[in-house]
């Protein structure tokens, strides 16, 4: 991820930052999501699986492309000049633009989930144990490739997601078999959840 922040603004202080990572990292939004959509940059580099390594590669790539390298990477730099002096930022691609979508909504998962994957019941006899909004959060997450939060994580944050979103309490008494369970009433996981 690079904070492309400041680019455009050269009078003011500012920090551009690369986090670089083995894992996709989640933002702490707190409640600012259109602040981050506006000043991320997300670069994936997707490393392609090789049946062995090649000892010295980055020898051998200097010797044979070594010229090549560099002007393309001069002539990268020159591209991206002009296009910060003209536009004033980085112009981002469709791609690149759903890439930080994601990556936002990612982020929020829990959020998202509990706004789209469950919905209030007009019905009495509809509930939902804390267990089976958990297995469909996972569910979710999953369809859309993201990496859903802890299970504990997703318990703490569920009360208040279902209190804002949804305007229920929850209950101590949603029967599954012989056992009760915590979870909700009058509210139901939505079909694929």
């Amino acid at each position: 991820m690079i904070s492309r922040s400041v680019v455009n603004k050269p009078d003011r202080h500012g920090f551009n930052v690369v986090i670089t990572s083995n894992a996709r990292l989640l933002i702490g939004l707190a409640n600012d999501e259109s602040a981050w959509s506006r000043h991320l940059l997300v670069v994936e580099f997707i490393k392609a699986e090789r049946a062995s390594s090649i000892a010295n590669l980055d020898r051998i790539l200097l010797q044979k492309e070594g010229p090549g390298i560099l002007t393309w990477g001069i002539e990268g730099a020159a591209k991206l000049l002009a296009e910060l002096k003209n536009a004033g930022n980085f112009m981002l691609t469709p791609k690149q633009k759903e890439r930080i979508e994601s990556l936002v909504l990612e982020s929020r998962s829990a959020d998202e989930f509990i706004a789209d994957g469950v919905a209030k019941q007009q019905k009495k006899k509809i509930d939902v144990t804390n267990e089976e909004l958990r297995d469909g959060y996972v569910k979710f997450c999953h369809a859309r490739k993201w990496r859903p939060v802890a299970t504990k994580t997703f318990q703490m944050k569920l009360a208040d997601l279902m209190t804002n979103a949804h305007g229920v309490s929850q209950r101590n008494d949603i029967r599954r078999g012989n056992a009760s369970h915590r979870g909700y009433s009058g509210i139901a996981l939505l079909a694929g959840f």
